[in-house]
């Protein structure tokens, strides 16, 4: 599932834009997740500029991508173990694996292996799309169901993400 593709201009094209199906409800989530679609698309932007300036360029990137990341990893996993949800453990196998895949994709880069940048940024656009869309989604609606049952409050949620 690739994110809707957009030009905002002939010189910064976009591979992914925001778009509401990603919303979780949640404000700091969202937020963090619009974060992650701009680190994409300047991924993105790194694998179409000169090929002298690339490696620079997507090295640096890359570093973002993956400090915030981590970053965004650590919120979501401490608001899920905070709140008992009961499927922490694949959420967090599904982060894990994204990170191997990061740190895979930096080490091909590294070595030069072509196209290792672009197919990256197209791999990572596939899995902020579904994992948002979807298992994002799951999280936030067993949120919505323990403030239904009054287990939970948005001042609570917000108290354990910051």
């Amino acid at each position: 599932m690739t994110g809707n593709m957009s030009a905002q201009g002939a010189n910064n094209p976009e591979i992914i834009t925001w778009n509401n199906k990603y919303n979780t409800g949640i404000n700091t989530i969202d937020s963090q997740h619009r974060q992650l679609i701009s680190l994409t698309n300047d991924l993105y932007h790194a694998c179409i500029v000169k090929n002298d300036e690339l490696f620079t360029t997507f090295k640096d990137a890359m570093g973002k991508m993956v400090e915030y990341v981590n970053f965004h990893f650590n919120v979501e996993i401490k608001l899920m173990k905070a709140i008992n949800y009961p499927n922490l453990a694949e959420h967090k196998k599904m982060h894990a694996e994204l990170i191997e895949d990061i740190i895979q994709a930096a080490n091909d880069f590294k070595e030069g292996k072509k196209y290792v940048a672009n197919k990256f940024v197209h791999t990572l656009v596939d899995w902020i799309c579904s994992h948002i869309a979807f298992y994002d989604k799951q999280y936030t609606l067993f949120i919505l169901d323990q403030k239904k049952k009054g287990l939970l409050t948005d001042q609570k949620v917000n108290e354990l993400l910051s």
